[in-house]
């Protein structure tokens, strides 16, 4: 009886020291000293190696020192010791995701499930991870699971269209995310994907009041006054899509293409020292964006700066080899210039480079005549003139309708009259 009395007394005095000691650990961590507080979890675990709280304690320590293997191997050891403890294990899954070992913390979340089937700490994190590892099939089914649970969460809604997204389902991803919407129209995420994807379709009035009224309740977004600028953007509206791209950056929110798009916009609308000022802060060392310097082409076009156009024009032809109406387009802006300075020769070079470019796509004898006309009454040189104004007669003096006739008509005189100006010259 007192060999009972002593055994009892001693387990009272070890569980009462053990209880003192997990208070000191606590307190320790309370006050920040994290270090002390794990060298006193090792001492517990020495001490009683075979108390699944030492080293769950243990596991916590070097957890907060992140020393996470170390702490993934003392919380095993707790759980080896009290298996099937929930807390421990979603915690062990937890540490096993901050160390980056994923697959160890989808099994662990698995084996949570397996214990719990409806715990929904470990199918939420589940499924975010499966959408980590881009295991979007089983990341739907997680999502899927968790709506099952509580069906007017429009954000679980929201995940298993962005699953279906990924998986190139995008019929599926629309509906998904429309009931999203319907479920929570004031869910950001949501807003935003269905204003990108209204953008892209052309359904510019579905973007447009979407934003609007998401505008009403989160005035101070920038992100969405650039969602519905970019739909103004796209229908040529640039006043409009300037003010809301400007209000956007107001507000901390700009990105590249905002700050590009702001540029175009200020470019349409006129306001060119605007323009290149804005778009001048997108140029950096290795730029590869022939738009950015095609459209500062434009701007020193109507800035009367034809050396920086021709500078930027020349950087938008030598960066990329874009489509050949891009080239086109680009080749046109920098003859524009050359013509200004007066340059003639120079942008008959360009028209003839323009042209190259352009008639991959649509043919046309129009550049002849340009270029007839800039020798007639710019270089003054008539026989040079007559030379193009004769090989644009020849393209379309055979066409039929009045339009053609009329031209070649007026085409052919000229060529008369030079003729005989040459003529009477020499």
């Amino acid at each position: 009886m007192k060999i009972l009395f002593l055994n009892s007394l001693l387990i009272i005095l070890s569980v009462n020291l053990c209880a003192q000691n997990f208070q000191q650990i606590d307190s320790l961590i309370s006050e920040g000293n994290y270090l002390r507080a794990l060298e006193e979890a090792e001492q517990l675990v020495l001490n009683d190696s075979l108390n699944a709280s030492a080293w769950q304690i243990l596991g916590k320590t070097c957890q907060i020192n992140q020393r996470y293997t170390q702490a993934i191997w003392a919380y095993e050891k707790a759980d080896a010791l009290n298996p099937g403890n929930k807390t421990l294990l979603l915690i062990l899954a937890k540490t096993c995701n901050s160390a980056g070992n994923l697959q160890k913390a989808i099994s662990t979340y698995k084996k949570v499930l397996a214990l719990d089937s409806n715990n929904i700490a470990a199918l939420t994190n589940l499924s975010i991870l499966y959408l980590k590892i881009q295991n979007f099939k089983d990341a739907f089914w997680g999502f899927e699971r968790l709506y099952q649970s509580d069906t007017l969460n429009s954000e679980y809604v929201r995940q298993m269209g962005y699953c279906k997204y990924r998986q190139g389902e995008i019929l599926k991803a629309f509906e998904l995310y429309k009931k999203s919407y319907q479920l929570n129209p004031e869910n950001l995420k949501t807003i935003y994907w269905l204003a990108d994807v209204y953008t892209n379709s052309q359904k510019l009035d579905s973007t447009i009041n979407l934003v609007s009224k998401a505008l009403k309740v989160y005035p101070a977004n920038g992100k969405l006054y650039e969602k519905r600028g970019n739909a103004y953007f796209k229908r040529n509206h640039h006043y409009l899509s300037r003010d809301d791209y400007q209000k956007a950056i107001e507000l901390g929110y700009q990105t590249y293409q905002l700050q590009k798009k702001l540029g175009k916009s200020l470019y349409v609308t006129k306001q060119y020292d605007s323009a290149r000022a804005t778009l001048e802060r997108l140029i950096v060392r290795d730029t590869a964006d022939y738009q950015v310097c095609m459209y500062l082409g434009e701007v020193y076009n109507q800035l009367k700066n034809y050396k920086k156009s021709i500078l930027f024009y020349k950087y938008a032809v030598d960066l990329l080899l874009p489509a050949p109406l891009t080239m086109s387009a680009t080749y046109r802006g920098m003859a524009k210039s050359y013509h200004d300075m007066g340059l003639y020769r120079k942008e008959i070079a360009v028209i003839k480079k323009r042209q190259a470019y352009y008639a991959q796509a649509y043919p046309s004898h129009e550049y002849l005549l340009e270029i007839a006309e800039i020798y007639e009454y710019n270089l003054h040189d008539k026989k040079s003139a007559l030379k193009y104004y004769q090989r644009y007669y020849d393209k379309i003096k055979d066409f039929d309708d009045s339009y053609w006739k009329e031209k070649s008509e007026k085409t052919l005189a000229k060529i008369n009259r030079l003729k005989e100006d040459l003529h009477f010259e020499n």
